[in-house]
């Protein structure tokens, strides 16, 4: 079954090529959502996948690109959104919600 997670990734992860790491790995895997840096210097992302992927997708994410350094995860279960795009796309930059 389907299961939408928002995850807030702090640590070093501007600058650093963490957003198109972290779009990269959803589009292969062909998960829906979308990542966008937020103004506190922290990376958010909603991923839509099979809820049997996300031990998966939280192991990407704590590993990041080279030059990334994830220090904390946030994981929040959210209600399926309407909101999302059929592929998985990287967003304007935005204030933590």
């Amino acid at each position: 079954m389907k299961q939408t997670y928002r995850f807030i990734i702090s640590g070093k992860v501007q600058g650093v090529g963490y957003r198109r790491f972290v779009q990269k790995f959803c589009l292969n895997k062909n998960y829906e959502g979308w990542v966008r840096n937020l103004d506190d210097g922290s990376v958010e992302t909603l991923i839509v996948a099979e809820d049997a992927e996300f031990k998966e997708i939280e192991v990407q994410l704590k590993k990041g690109p080279i030059f990334s350094k994830v220090v904390e995860i946030q994981k929040t279960k959210m209600e399926n959104s309407n909101e999302l795009v059929a592929a998985f796309e990287i967003r304007k930059d935005g204030l933590k919600i």
